[in-house]
Parts: structure tokens; sequence; C-alpha cells
């Protein structure tokens, strides 16, 4: 069922709230080169939006920028407190503005900064300092380990990480390199035994899958293209960075793909004679793989601040593959595997289950001879998903490079209609065929892959049991995790901000499509709340609608009511670089005219260093 909400009210002028943490930020590098102030023009032009500056294309495709501060879920997440590892053939270079002591050396630094490695760790981490080069985690920290530099004390850097990851605090690793011939079993094996620790792994070039991608315990990404006309998620196309799958051994690979093309980070150190400040382009399965490493930081976050504890890395990787878009055939594909990373998915999940029965996330240890089961109401028609992954014990090398299997404990999911407590219709994982890799899934017993999705698309109401057993002996408790549960509604704001007029209108539109809304609860600063979906005199700032469910699901969008500068050319909602020119014709190096200009803090028309200082003075680091 389908429900619109049109929402209509009067802006009237209050405070700004939409970039001044921003501005904090980046204040000491503008002083430092500032000559006039058409320098600081630029500058607010640069920052003047909630998001607007940091929003770049992964941010928008891969939906991380709903987790963030300013970001439609009201979540604020940044990676803070959080650490992950870098594994990269050289050091990256630690003073660049973008992360400047949030990144340091696991090995001792030889002083040759890598390109690749100083981009990666600003695709996880940058601060987005520079328009648009904001990391997914981008207040996270990082050790990076030089794998041309490994101490005495291992015999490569395989052996290095295998160890230490035993007993680091770190959550992930971001790894571009493939593992060597005989390789995957050392991985597997430190997967097993350091279950809290994730690592994710890019993809081979080529036309087929490598057996060093092959591992089966980490998350292997894959790229996806996202050209200029690129609206979304449903209009991404196959990037020629990523070999297809299968593995070797037919498994499902890669797991999912992701996207980093064309964001600008920190880069080449080397280049310039100030390598601080240094910005390049750069793309592919190593972006996709640094972008997708941030992101599982933030889904760490989140779900730390629920419980004060981690995922394992096989929840984790069930909780991303399990809300992850179908972008292509239904089901896995031997192209996309499981589909496009959604981190605003994956939160909501984490969001939904901690406050609804709807949603569930389960991890656990299975024994020999157990079946775990839950069983589960539909109260009305909608589709039912389960996802497991499970952390599997090593196999030998041979049985990576070869058909059937490299699968070792073999544990099976599946649904059940229920009729007086008793099943009376099974449904079954998918699988692909390795011998015809073009072939749509079908659902079959999956004797292949550590990973199973079961998905009943036309449910009935009634009763239904998800169920977790396995086939032969298990040797030892193998770890699990579990997502049940489809997303109920799909939720899209669409937001006419006030124009640069104080009295203009502006409108709300609320989208909502997977089932009915039992209330709406809309609330905003200066103690306003209103009850229901019809709203008035919103003063500019922010403000978040909570919608329940008939089944008493809750949903949170936070929304930004501004007013529009005229300063914004091309209409997109905020100002930058690409409305500069136009700007600077229109009204030289003032804002006259403007009734609406977010920077002019003293309300003289013009934007200049008194506005910065003002800022500071009344608000120091922190955003009203």
């Amino acid at each position: 069922m389908d429900k619109r909400d049109r929402v209509e009210f009067n802006i009237t002028r209050g405070p700004e709230l939409n970039w001044v943490s921003h501005l904090v930020m980046i204040a000491s590098y503008y002083f430092r080169t500032l000559l006039n102030f058409k320098m600081i023009i630029v500058c607010c032009f640069l920052f003047q939006s909630v998001l607007g500056q940091h929003t770049n294309k992964p941010s928008r495709i891969t939906n991380t920028r709903d987790l963030w501060t300013g970001g439609s879920l009201a979540i604020d997440l940044s990676g803070v407190g959080l650490t992950g590892w870098v594994y990269e053939g050289g050091d990256p270079y630690l003073s660049h503005l973008e992360f400047e002591g949030r990144v340091s050396s696991g090995n001792q630094s030889t002083g040759d900064y890598s390109v690749h490695t100083t981009w990666s760790c600003g695709a996880i981490a940058g601060a987005g300092i520079k328009y648009g080069t904001r990391g997914a985690a981008y207040k996270s920290t990082l050790v990076s380990f030089n794998t041309q530099n490994v101490p005495i004390a291992y015999n490569d850097w395989h052996d290095q990480w295998a160890q230490e990851v035993l007993t680091t605090e770190a959550l992930v690793t971001n790894c571009s390199f493939y593992a060597a011939n005989g390789e995957n079993e050392l991985r597997d094996d430190a997967c097993l035994n350091a279950p809290h620790h994730l690592l994710i792994q890019g993809t081979n070039y080529g036309s087929s899958m490598a057996a060093s991608t092959s591992t089966k315990n980490i998350l292997t990404v894959g790229d996806i293209d996202c050209f200029a006309d690129c609206g979304g998620m449903g209009e991404v196309s196959e990037s020629w960075c990523t070999a297809p799958g299968p593995a070797k051994d037919g498994r499902i690979k890669p797991d999912i793909v992701s996207l980093c093309d064309t964001l600008v980070a920190s880069y080449n150190p080397n280049a310039i004679e100030d390598p601080q400040q240094f910005y390049s382009q750069y793309s592919c399965t190593s972006g996709a793989t640094a972008w997708t490493t941030g992101v599982m930081l933030l889904l760490q976050e989140l779900y730390y601040e629920q419980t004060l504890s981690f995922l394992n890395s096989c929840t984790l990787k069930s909780l991303v593959i399990h809300n992850a878009f179908d972008i292509w055939n239904e089901g896995p594909d031997y192209s996309s595997g499981w589909g496009l990373l959604d981190a605003s998915k994956a939160a909501e999940f984490l969001l939904l289950n901690n406050s609804c029965e709807d949603f569930q996330l389960h991890e656990n240890q299975l024994t020999n001879g157990e079946v775990h089961s839950w069983d589960i109401e539909i109260s009305n028609e909608k589709p039912l998903k389960a996802t497991l992954c499970w952390l599997d014990q090593a196999a030998s090398q041979e049985d990576y490079l070869t058909l059937p299997t490299a699968l070792v404990n073999n544990l099976d999911l599946r649904i059940y209609k229920l009729e007086n407590s008793i099943p009376v219709q099974e449904y079954n994982a998918f699988n692909l065929n390795p011998n015809d890799p073009m072939a749509l899934a079908t659902s079959t017993i999956n004797n292949v892959d550590n990973v199973e999705q079961v998905v009943v698309e036309d449910t009935e109401a009634g009763m239904y049991r998800v169920e977790v057993s396995h086939q032969g002996l298990l040797d030892e408790p193998i770890h699990y995790g579990i997502c049940i549960g489809d997303r109920l509604l799909e939720i899209d704001l669409s937001i006419t901000d006030a124009s640069n007029t104080a009295s203009s209108d502006g409108a709300i539109e609320v989208l909502v499509s997977g089932t009915t809304v039992d209330s709406y609860v809309w609330s905003g600063p200066n103690e306003f709340l209103g009850y229901g979906a019809a709203i008035a005199d919103l003063a500019v700032g922010s403000y978040t609608v909570l919608m329940t469910s008939d089944t008493g699901c809750e949903y949170t969008r936070q929304f930004w009511v501004k007013c529009q500068c005229k300063g914004d050319v091309t209409g997109n909602g905020f100002v930058n670089s690409a409305d500069l020119l136009g700007v600077l014709a229109a009204f030289g190096s003032t804002c006259y005219d403007w009734a609406c200009c977010p920077g002019d803090y003293d309300s003289n028309y013009l934007i200049n260093s008194l506005d910065i200082l003002g800022f500071l003075s009344e608000y120091g680091e922190s955003c009203p």
C-alpha cells in the first residue's frame, strides 16, 4: 500500500545551522593563505550546506551520507574512536591535511610515500576539508602496514597479518593486494581464530576471478561504474576493473560491489611543493574496497552505541549482504555478487533490530547435531528474507583451486511455512551454477558457499520458521551470523526549501511505500512539535519525522529547511565551485542584494574574515 503525504508551510527566518562546524575545520588553513576577502567568498561558497560539500559520488551511490552528521537517518556516525588497518605496498603521507594525527605506521616507515596508500587512507578516513573528499569513516583512526617493509620476525606480510590480527583491537583490514598462492588457507585460519576482525579485499582485474581472491572468510569487493548521467543505484554499470566470478571452486565471488570512482582524495605527495594539501582522482577495486572498509567501521560504531559490543566478522558480512541493493539479476550473480553496498539500509536494519521484532539479527555458535530456529509471524503480505554467513575452517590449498568446493563445514539455511507448528512448505537457499555462470540463480540446497540466503517473495499471513542446521559432522562450534526480515518501508523525502526571500513558501513531500503508516510525529527546534502530517511556520533549521508502521516499527528521517542563496546558480541546494563563476559574474566580490546569505554573520552584505571570527566567537567548535 502506498501513502503520499504533502506538507506545505511558510518559512520564517531562523538561525542558520548548516555549515559552521565545517568552517571551523578549515579556518586555520584558509587564514594561512588568505590574501583578500575574495578567498573568503570561495571558502563560504564551498562550505554552505549541511552535507553539500561532503557529498561525493560514493557517498551518494552507496547511501553512506545518510549515516553522517546531518544525514537523513539522524544517527551522526563518523567512525570516531574506532581503528582499522591498511595493508598496502608503501607508506601513506602521514602529515596530509585530511588525516594528519589519525593515521600511523604499523611498520617502521621507510619514507617512500605511496600514491596508492595515501589515497586509500583518504578514501577511508579523509576529513573532507577539501570539497568532495570526505572518506566514509571521516573521524576514524588507521594503522598502515607497508607490505614491502615487513619486520624480520615474520616470513612475509601475510604471516605478519595472520599473527598480529589475533591480538589487535582493530576491527577491519583494508587490503588491495591479493593472497599469494597458498595464502588462502593461512588467511581463512586467521579469520576463524580472530572472529572480531573482518578483512576486506578487492577483486583482481581480468576476465575471470583469480584463486588469490578466493578466501572464504573475508569480504571480497568488486567495483561498479557510475558515469556522469548516473542517477542512483539502479543506473550503475559493470566496471572493467572487476573480474567476474565464480571462485575457482564455484563459490559466489565477489561478495558485494561498491564504488569509489572519481572520488578526489589525498593522492601523490611527491608531486608538488606542499604534499600536505595535494589531491587527485582515483578509482577501481582499490577505491571500492577502501570505501567499503570505512562503511564497515560506521556500522560497527552504530552497533556499539546500541549494545556496547562489536559484531563478529561473519555477522557484519551477513548484515551488508542481506541489505545490499540487487542491481542486476534477481538474487546473486557472478558479476555483482549479492549486490551493491547500501550503507543506509544496513544501518536502518540495525536500528529496527533494536526496536521491533520484524527485523532480527543473531550471532551464535552451532555445535554438532544442533538446529537453531526462529518462528516469525507474518501479519501482512510482504517478502521474508534471511541471510546466513559463517566462519568456515580452512581447506587445503588444492581445494580452493578446483570444483566442487573448498567448503569444510556445510551449514544449511531454510524457511518453512507452518500450519499448527508443522512445516508444510520448504524454501531453500539461492544457488548459482559455476558450469553455466550466466544462468539465473535457482533455489536448491547450497553445498558450495559459506553465505546462504533464502527469500520468500509471496508470503501469506501466518507463521514461518527460519532454520539453521548442518550436514555431516562439525569438529568444533561454528561462529555464524544471521539477518532475518526485509525492509517494510521505502521512504522518500522531497524538500523544497525557501527561496532567497524570507516570505516564500517551502514544501515537504513524504512518499512512503511498503505498508501502512499508523502515525507521524514531526519535531524541530524551539520546542516545536507537530502531530500528523500537516505542519506550518517552520523556522530555518533541522527537523525529524518519526513514522510508526502498523506493526510497530519506528522509522526516523531528518531533513533541513534552508534558505536558498542566489549563489546557488545550478539549483542543487548548495553552493560549490560549479556555481562560483556565475556568482562572481552576478555579484562581484560582495554578497549585496542577498536576502539569505549564510556566511554573512554581521549582516553587512559582505563575506570576509570578520564573519569567520564572529562564528568562531559565538559557537566555538560546535554547530548549534
